[in-house]
């Protein structure tokens, strides 16, 4: 119910260029007893969400004169304007094409048509292009009087054709998500496909730049007029067809009488006019080839064959009188001509679409394909210098432990050699090579090992001669008390006169480094005894 308590709401449901907007101004001539809304679930209401001011457009005017509407008293969206803050935040922008085919029991648009009837300030009318879907889920949830305006479809179609705007309505209502099957079935016969999920501004943008061709855009619409009227002879409360309206005086009078019955008075229809054209005999061929398509396609999707004879039936029975006008034989000829004409250009503007936006996509996947290569490089050179941070970091603390191991080497090498010059070393020297000697001759070794003593005992003894001559008094207490061991003053003196030349029992497994040093010990040795000798 309104705000007042007043009457159920009136729907005046329809496709475009039908004679709705003449309907509508019907109702509002009858002044304050009727809030009507005109279309209000409508892609510029949805933007008017954020800019109430877009629904007082001044160019209303201009654009009813272009499209042929009916001179208009107030703006089109007047009613809408002036409750827009109350209802506007209850539309989404879904409910004016998405949700175009409601279910049985809800769909999209309820709780904004729910707003514009309680705070209509009197009985509301709503007229509406975009909901011949849903009446069913209407009327179970919003209750009313539920009224389908419907025109033959050749006018009609030829009536779309004055602006580029209503065949694209035709393909936002086919992307309509959900959908019935015919939809799906003739989509894929006219090549239609869906943009799912897309905004209405991008979704609007797409298909306004791929419009179809006259044959398919002719298909689309005719599947469309005959669900929505399947949905309005299983639904509505009343049918009323545009053409018997604009040229039958009893159509007229019963209509009246219907709306009267719903409390509605003073209801004026006698100057309702559809303006009607004269086709051609192959105009008329091609659009019943074209229509026996759809009909095809309507048995494929499993659609009722009885509903199908109804509505040939009732077509056939509102069908407008077509005849030449007088005065002007040929005329229809020349119409016929004229819109061949405007087929051929449609056409030919098709093409040029087609072409334009095959080089903008393949432009675009040119800019995407370079895109994702730049994106791949950034992602490659942030990982490059990941990566070198990473090793910078590796290195850093490789150069610190080298840094540490290089100081704790030079402090045992310091070590090392201050024990090699310490006198306790020089002293166990002779313990260390009695241990050697004890070793080998566990391990069985025992020439080898005599031959090591003697050596060691060779080399100590010349040693000991050496570095004596140093000190004379020590010498000479030494040899005293060698002499006095006749075998061991022989012995020293064997050893001190028998030349010495280190011993190496398998030079071939030394390396030339090893030769080297070899080489450079026996020259050594050799110079030590040629001065020995020379001294004494």
């Amino acid at each position: 119910m309104t705000k007042s308590g007043q009457k159920q709401p009136i729907f005046l449901h329809a496709l475009f260029r039908t004679g709705s907007t003449y309907l509508y101004q019907a109702f509002r001539r009858l002044g304050k007893d009727y809030t009507c809304f005109q279309e209000p679930v409508h892609e510029i209401s949805a933007q008017a969400k954020h800019d109430s001011h877009l629904l007082n457009d001044a160019r209303d005017s201009a654009k009813a004169e272009s499209l042929r509407h009916p001179e208009l008293n107030l703006p089109y969206f007047f009613e809408l304007h002036e409750m827009a803050e109350q209802v506007l935040p209850h539309l989404q922008e879904e409910d004016v094409y998405d949700g175009y085919f409601g279910g049985s029991e809800s769909c999209k648009g309820l709780s904004y048509w729910k707003a514009l009837i309680e705070n209509a300030t009197s009985q509301p009318v709503i007229q509406e292009c975009r909901s011949a879907g849903r009446i069913q889920a209407m009327q179970n949830n919003l209750g009313g009087f539920h009224a389908y305006l419907w025109r033959n479809p050749w006018d009609q179609w030829w009536s779309y054709q004055v602006s580029s705007y209503f065949d694209l309505t035709t393909q936002l209502i086919f992307n309509a998500d959900p959908h019935p099957a015919l939809i799906d079935k003739v989509s894929e016969q006219i090549g239609f496909v869906p943009r799912h999920g897309e905004s209405l501004e991008v979704a609007f943008d797409w298909f306004a730049n791929r419009p179809m061709t006259p044959d398919n855009a002719y298909l689309a619409f005719y599947t469309l007029w005959l669900l929505g009227l399947e949905e309005a002879i299983e639904h509505a409360d009343l049918l009323i067809n545009i053409d018997q309206l604009s040229s039958e005086p009893d159509v007229q009078e019963q209509t009246v009488k219907e709306f009267a019955a719903q409390g509605v008075c003073g209801l004026d229809l006698s100057d309702c006019q559809s303006p009607t054209t004269v086709f051609s005999q192959s105009e008329q061929e091609h659009f019943r080839a074209l229509e026996a398509k759809v009909h095809q396609w309507w048995f494929e999707a499993g659609k009722p064959e009885d509903m199908l004879a109804r509505i040939a039936t009732m077509r056939e029975r509102a069908a407008p009188q077509r005849s030449e006008v007088v005065g002007q034989p040929g005329c229809s000829v020349d119409l016929a001509r004229y819109r061949d004409l405007i087929k051929r250009q449609k056409i030919e503007l098709i093409g040029l679409h087609e072409r334009s936006d095959t080089n903008l996509q393949a432009a675009h996947r040119r800019e995407d394909t370079l895109r994702q290569r730049i994106h791949n490089l950034s992602q490659l050179a942030e990982r490059s210098e990941e990566q070198i941070r990473e090793l910078k970091r590796e290195l850093a603390v490789t150069e610190s432990n080298h840094s540490e191991l290089l100081s704790s080497h030079q402090a045992l090498l310091g070590q090392h050699q201050v024990l090699l010059n310490s006198r306790s070393w020089r002293i166990t020297a002779p313990l260390r090579a009695g241990a050697t000697a004890f070793r080998q001759v566990r391990k069985g070794d025992r020439d080898a090992v005599k031959l090591a003593i003697k050596h060691r005992i060779k080399l100590r003894a010349q040693a000991i001669d050496y570095y004596s001559r140093r000190y004379p008094k020590l010498r000479g207490f030494m040899l005293a008390i060698i002499h006095r061991v006749p075998w061991l003053a022989k012995r020293l003196y064997r050893i001190r006169h028998t030349p010495s030349t280190p011993q190496c029992t398998n030079q071939e497994t030394l390396t030339p480094r090893s030769h080297d040093i070899y080489r450079q010990l026996v020259a050594a040795v050799d110079s030590l005894q040629n001065n020995d000798s020379q001294q004494k």
